[in-house]
């Protein structure tokens, strides 16, 4: 039998009833360390790219003819798009994290990519600590006071 976090949710389909899942732990799967790293990397990269996108904000302000505000524009367009790249590698690196943190908890596949679609965002974090930490169990059926 699979060891790890223990994790309860509502099941989606029917509210009355619980679906009870493993998350695996990065002491006994170093793997997630290596996902997880790799989320703060490409974090670090979406928040290069905000700055970048308020730098060329700044620029698109203090604009005084119409070249330099379509240079400006250019600048910021070329920001905008590096941003929404990098939000995008985000969310695919965190969710490959949490994928594979149920398959290696003990689901299937086809389970793990449906847990990881009801894992509640707001609550990865808990999910993380808890990953990182070897050991809890975390109960995603109710919403924690601090989220209220």
């Amino acid at each position: 039998m699979a060891t790890g976090i223990k994790i309860d949710f509502k099941d989606p389909n029917d509210e009355t009833q619980l679906i009870h899942a493993q998350f695996a732990t990065i002491r006994a799967n170093p793997e997630l360390d290596t996902l997880l790293r790799e989320c703060a990397r490409l974090d670090v990269a979406e928040n290069r790219a905000l700055k970048l996108m308020a730098i060329a904000y700044g620029k698109v302000d203090r604009a005084g003819t119409p070249e330099e505000v379509d240079a400006a524009t250019e600048e910021l367009q070329k920001a905008a798009d590096e941003r929404h790249t990098a939000s995008v590698r985000l969310a695919e690196a965190v969710r490959a994290f949490v994928t594979r943190g149920f398959e290696l908890g003990g689901s299937t596949p086809e389970a793990a990519s449906a847990l990881a679609d009801i894992t509640p965002p707001e609550r990865l974090a808990e999910l993380k600590s808890a990953c990182m930490f070897g050991a809890g169990a975390l109960d995603f059926t109710k919403r924690p006071a601090d989220l209220t």
